[in-house]
């Protein structure tokens, strides 16, 4: 199948990835960027290796992440962002000090008082309305968790363990169970095996429940997971121990998990190939888009053996509905994107070969 993009998206494109960041407020950058311990690096760009048709309302170019006034985001692993309350909430990890850091809006980045070291990207996720839960991997491998408030500081965020026998070399993947929940739920990679494991936290409670394998699930690397209001359900996806994607489902408060099901090369479903095998190892990531007309899609994007990123589109039973097509701006990078949506659009975050976060529209209906 082939998608032609409409001609009139690509102003809305550039207009809405301008609007993004709701409101980024200039700020004073030379004392920010010390308190990071960011060494400045000429500013580079990606590798640019071809073109491709891309995803409906896909823009063909990526916008820098800035701290401050214009100052380029460098960080050694993908950006994970989320929104809540009328806030954006940033976390990275630092790139010369392993550091895990907060921005609130384009305001002032802080960390948490006291030494946070990862080697791995982090996440976050709102959680109740306006509230976020943020995750670290630790140097033991042991994943941490922050309940981070609008307003916070350094003095305000106090990392926990999730469980001590919650342990990854992994990045994590979080995602909050519906629209205000104070529930979290929570997937990762076994520190010493390929099992897929979960756990899910309440923040009425602070209790985290202890970790299960996902049906069995194992993979080859970190998995994800999505929320669909469909049919008000969590899903898991990852790449498995045979370097195909699958996925598993859940409803809020079922017992039981959906068989594991096989995504790509499914001709019975309509299901195709990626235009170059997945690279063994990378995360999957997806997320459900609510479209224009109020219809859902489920958007993925997955890192490819040439280590550049390919999305494709699938209705809520994961039947494809675009092609997998590469990354119009032709960047390459060492993770897939983490996809994030805003409204009618989802929005791509990458870590470029250059080690600045970019972002994109990478799908608009």
């Amino acid at each position: 199948m082939e998608f032609k993009q409409e001609l009139g998206n690509e102003r809305y494109v550039h207009v809405n990835q301008i609007l993004k960041r709701w409101q980024l407020n200039a700020v004073a950058a030379l004392a920010v960027i010390i308190i990071l311990g960011v060494a400045f690096k000429e500013f580079g760009t990606a590798s640019k290796v071809f073109a491709s048709s891309g995803q409906p309302g896909e823009s063909s170019s990526y916008s820098t992440e800035n701290i401050g006034s214009g100052q380029p985001l460098f960080t050694q692993s993908n950006l994970a962002e989320a929104r809540g309350g009328g806030r954006l909430l940033h976390v990275w990890r630092g790139l010369s000090d392993n550091a895990v850091y907060f921005q609130f809006n384009g305001e002032s980045p802080f960390q948490a008082s006291g030494r946070t070291e990862t080697h791995f990207a982090p996440a976050v996720s709102q959680i109740g309305n306006g509230r976020f839960i943020a995750f670290h991997v630790g140097t033991t491998n042991l994943i941490y968790y922050a309940i981070v408030d609008p307003g916070d500081g350094p003095d305000d965020i106090v990392w926990s363990p999730v469980l001590f026998d919650a342990t990854t070399a992994m990045p994590v993947s979080v995602v909050q169970m519906g629209p205000d929940s104070g529930q979290v739920f929570l997937v990762w990679h076994g520190n010493t095996n390929n099992n897929i494991y979960s756990s899910w936290f309440d923040i009425s409670t602070h209790v985290w429940q202890p970790p299960v394998v996902v049906n069995h699930g194992q993979g080859n690397g970190p998995p994800s997971v999505f929320y669909l209001p469909d049919t008000n359900s969590i899903s898991v996806v990852t790449q498995g121990t045979d370097n195909n994607l699958w996925f598993t489902r859940q409803g809020i408060g079922a017992q039981a998990w959906a068989d594991w099901t096989p995504i790509l090369n499914q001709p019975s479903r309509g299901n195709l190939t990626m235009v170059a095998s997945p690279m063994p190892g990378a995360q999957m990531t997806a997320v459900t888009n609510i479209n224009t007309n109020g219809s859902q899609t489920i958007v993925v994007s997955m890192l490819d053996v040439n280590r550049n990123p390919e999305f494709a589109s699938f209705d809520t039973n994961f039947n494809q509905t675009t092609e997998w097509t590469r990354d119009t701006s032709g960047f390459q990078t060492d993770a897939t994107p983490n996809l994030s949506t805003n409204g009618n659009a989802t929005y791509s975050i990458i870590d470029g070969l250059d080690d600045i976060a970019y972002y994109k529209q990478a799908w608009w209906r």
